[in-house]
């Protein structure tokens, strides 16, 4: 793992995370190699979250994806398109 400064939003969420080992939902690749290598349960992307709302009904697929790609669109979002 390459040495990188995480914000402070990363470091406390990361420390709660493995703290109560629950899964860490994060984007930042060096935030979650740095979870990973805390021996972390569960990284979780936006993606994944939106997905799993559909997948739990709580959002249908096309809101699901309706709204994840505006965070692309509008919000200039780095993630990877919908599948």
């Amino acid at each position: 793992m390459r040495a990188r400064r995480l914000d402070a939003g990363e470091a406390v969420s990361l420390a709660i995370c493995v703290s109560r080992n629950e899964a860490f939902g994060c984007d930042d690749k060096d935030a979650r190699i740095a979870y990973q290598s805390l021996e972390g349960r569960e990284c979780l992307t936006t993606l994944d979250l939106a997905r799993l709302g559909v997948e739990r009904g709580l959002l249908s697929q096309d809101q699901a994806r309706t709204e994840y790609e505006k965070l692309r669109s509008v919000y200039r979002f780095f993630g990877p398109p919908w599948p």
